[in-house]
């Protein structure tokens, strides 16, 4: 229905770029749920504290970013970046849309790292339920 509305809602020219930006935005947000997604849920299973969540959520989403641009700044080396969920989705979106890089980063160094933290935050989860008996 969305594709639907851009495309009637452009000019004659423009409806294939519009129809052609639809599949990457919609890999990009996949891509951007998942990973997310999963390792919120994993970082929110390691313990009841609420404290310590909150921590950790800091730990794995903003502590990285922040060392990663501060890094890059100094000394101009972007493989910092590796670390960071952020700057590795902002890597894949750039790649889903063809956006030129100005670093040796590419998809191929951020989509093990997102797969990683994914399926590792959904095995925390998981051994969390295992734990409370919930799952069997």
């Amino acid at each position: 229905m969305l594709a639907g509305i851009l495309v009637g809602l452009v000019e004659d020219t423009a409806r294939l770029s519009t129809l052609g930006l639809l599949l990457p935005t919609f890999f990009q947000c996949l891509l951007i749920a998942v990973v997310c997604g999963c390792a919120s849920v994993g970082v929110s299973s390691i313990g009841a504290s609420r404290a310590l969540t909150m921590s950790a959520w800091l730990l794995l989403f903003i502590v990285p970013q922040v060392v990663a641009l501060v890094v890059e700044g100094i000394s101009d080396w972007p493989w910092m970046r590796l670390l960071s969920l952020p700057a590795l989705l902002e890597v894949t979106g750039d790649a889903f849309f063809q956006v030129d890089r100005t670093d040796d980063l590419s998809w191929q160094h951020a989509i093990p790292i997102l797969f990683a933290a994914a399926g590792a935050g959904a095995a925390v989860a998981m051994q969390r339920l295992r734990r409370a008996e919930v799952v069997g």
